[in-house]
């Protein structure tokens, strides 16, 4: 069993290997994500408080990104919680203007309406929803995924060959 594992693995690549786990391992988090953020719409909410609203900057590459990032505190059953999620389906990055613009809306002490998953009250968000563009991400990686997958196997690159998109070895 095991030398017919290696003679099937052997001429399988490195890429192959990261598409063949990675794929099913995103789609296993973008589909929990999905859930997350349909059900977000139908969490109860409670008024919070801006305590802290900055912009964070990181890289990618030799290029910069910028995130617009709010703590905010709240309340459920008389107990507080506080937050750092704007987004259930995850944090945005975009041009640094834009995102100080987003980030200059929520003055510290504003207040503000937090959605709170009513099964784990340290789970909150400030914008419920964005399930639309998590089920975008799910159909590309579950396109792209198998797809580069292939190409990554010997029958994959002869396919690619007889196209004429790679050339012999």
């Amino acid at each position: 069993m095991y030398l017919q594992f290696i003679q099937f693995a052997m001429p399988l690549n490195l890429a192959f290997w990261v598409c063949a786990i990675g794929t099913p391992a995103a789609l296993v988090w973008l589909a929990w994500h999905y859930s997350l953020a349909v059900a977000s719409t139908r969490w109860p909410h409670v008024q919070g408080r801006v305590v802290k609203s900055w912009v964070e900057r990181k890289w990618s590459a030799d290029t910069p990104t910028h995130s617009p990032r709010v703590e905010y505190v709240y309340e459920v059953n008389g107990l507080r919680y506080s937050s750092r999620n704007m987004r259930i389906a995850g944090n945005i990055s975009t041009w640094k203007r834009r995102a100080e613009r987003i980030a200059a809306a929520y003055r510290v002490g504003d207040p503000v309406e937090v959605w709170y998953d009513p099964d784990k009250h340290t789970r909150a968000t400030l914008k419920p929803g964005g399930a639309g563009w998590i089920l975008v991400e799910l159909i590309v990686v579950s396109v792209l995924g198998p797809v580069l997958a292939f190409v990554n196997t010997p029958a994959g690159r002869g396919f690619l060959r007889s196209l004429g998109l790679r050339e012999e070895s």
